[in-house]
């Protein structure tokens, strides 16, 4: 299993041709748990595509989605003036973990330790998503009348991507 920090994450997902995965609604959010769950995954959670980098307490996925749902845990996303620990002084908390062993509950996060003696070392995996583009398809209807045929266009409905680890 692989496991970076936030950015090597990201990074690695967009060489890819995708971004650390969304989580837009609850089906996905469960969707999310019961995958990590069939793989028999133990770690402490993954890396989301969601951060407040650009705007200190505003998260934005990294898709652009406008998306209004979160999971985030009691007492989450911490406050940017209340520091933890005495490393939180050295490294704002600007990348969001869907901590498995909280139920799938979201925490902020470094999106890298900044840790000067090299001891604590903050790298998670990740679940990288790739989009899908659909082109509708003409469907042939049958025959009506001898000089009638009927054409219907059936869209086909977007496929969600399915994240892999």
């Amino acid at each position: 299993r692989h496991t970076k920090d936030w950015n090597a994450a990201q990074k690695d997902c967009h060489s890819k041709g995708g971004t650390l995965v969304t989580v837009n609604d609850r089906a996905e959010q469960d969707f999310l748990m019961s995958a990590l769950k069939a793989i028999s995954f133990h770690g402490t959670g993954i890396w989301l595509g969601y951060n407040d980098m650009t705007h200190e307490g505003t998260f934005t996925w990294v898709t652009g989605e406008t998306s209004t749902f979160t999971f985030w845990a009691h007492g989450q996303p911490h406050s940017h003036h209340k520091r933890r620990f005495i490393l939180d002084s050295v490294s704002d908390e600007d990348c969001v973990l869907l901590k498995y062993s909280d139920s799938g509950h979201w925490h902020d996060y470094p999106c890298q330790k900044l840790d000067p003696l090299g001891i604590v070392k903050e790298h998670f995996p990740y679940v990288c998503e790739y989009g899908s583009t659909v082109t509708p398809s003409p469907t042939v209807g049958s025959t009506i009348a001898p000089s009638t045929i009927e054409l219907a266009t059936t869209t086909v409905p977007e496929t969600p991507s399915i994240p892999t680890l």
